[in-house]
């Protein structure tokens, strides 16, 4: 935590493919947008728009204490912090404009609502709970791709970078004192870097209704370089790599299939009490979901996040699943 003076409130083989990340023939690029959430939005547009509209919502409580890899207790192991339950309402505006085939830039915006438990140990002293409840802005995130395939080409290959912007709220209301450390915050006060790749390829498979439908599959991997924010406090940088597809079910309805991998460094704390050796490890999900698409204008999506390997450093805590659902829009504006 950080302690500052008091503030103001401011078949088997084509199982085997799909359970390889988000699918849809469509292409753009954005994640969630949010902590501990890796999911690939790329579906959610129309490749042949010039202008499409992404609104999402996160829910994640991390509220079950991880040692390593097994389950572990508050308090375990013993630590001038124990943090006990962290629960985020995240709500995410994702606006994609594409004035040709080749380029594309994605905004993504995020609205932070989130709770915050942790109980302080300090020497000679009971040990003292506290509490936060706070809500704002999070940073912007702009991120550029360029696909120097046409096509003709066997696979859509798209070349990704972007920032992350200091945008959002970096100050919520102290308890005794203290506020959460950086990152628990709307915004981290921090410049980062994004660079990463994404191919897609579509596939013919076998129809439950008979025939063939084609199925489009991805592979993407993403870098994310943090700078120093708030009180110098450096979120371990971040590497996420993806893997999927969405089947054609009936009519307007896709069965959607992620599994992604989520490997953080540690935390450098700067000028905050933070410990920076409870932070980083490694998240593997696989993510099951769900898309209807009434018209080639608008869907709507659900995913339920599993983890299935979670290897944290030393003592954290983590969520038994996450809930993201979303809608898209495009005005049918075509290239």
């Amino acid at each position: 935590m950080s302690r500052v003076p008091l503030r103001r409130p401011a078949p088997a083989t084509t199982i085997l493919a799909l359970v390889l990340a988000l699918g849809g023939a469509r292409s753009a690029g954005a994640s969630c947008g949010a902590e501990s959430c890796p999911l690939d939005l790329r579906a959610a547009h129309s490749a042949a728009s010039v202008f499409s509209l992404d609104l999402g919502w996160q829910y994640v409580r991390q509220d079950q204490v991880r040692v390593g890899t097994r389950r572990g207790a508050v308090g375990e192991p013993p630590s001038p912090e124990d943090e006990v339950a962290t629960g985020s309402r995240v709500t995410t505006v994702l606006a994609r404009l594409a004035p040709s085939r080749r380029w594309s830039l994605d905004a993504t915006l995020p609205f932070v609502d989130r709770t915050h438990r942790h109980v302080r140990n300090e020497e000679d002293a009971p040990p003292a709970p506290a509490r936060w409840d706070f809500s704002g802005l999070g940073d912007l995130q702009l991120m550029a791709e360029w696909r120097p395939s046409g096509p003709e080409a066997p696979a859509a290959i798209a070349l990704r970078g972007g920032v992350k912007l200091p945008t959002g709220r970096r100050h919520v209301a102290a308890v005794d004192g203290d506020q959460p450390e950086p990152p628990a915050r709307p915004g981290t006060g921090s410049w980062d870097g994004l660079a990463g790749v994404h191919v897609m390829r579509t596939v013919s498979l076998p129809a439950l209704t008979g025939g063939r439908v084609p199925v489009p599959l991805f592979t993407s991997a993403l870098v994310r370089v943090n700078g120093r924010g708030e009180e110098d406090y450096r979120v371990g940088n971040e590497l996420q790599l993806g893997t999927g597809g969405s089947y054609p079910v009936a009519g307007p309805i896709q069965l959607l299939l992620q599994l992604n991998a989520r490997f953080r460094g540690h935390d450098g704390p700067g000028r905050t009490d933070a410990l920076g050796a409870n932070t980083g490890g490694t998240w593997v999900f696989v993510s099951p979901g769900l898309r209807i698409a009434p018209t080639p204008r608008a869907s709507a999506y659900a995913y339920v996040m599993l983890p299935v390997y979670q290897r944290v450093n030393r003592s954290q805590i983590v969520a038994p699943w996450l809930l993201y659902t979303g809608v898209s829009w495009s005005p049918g504006h075509q290239r």
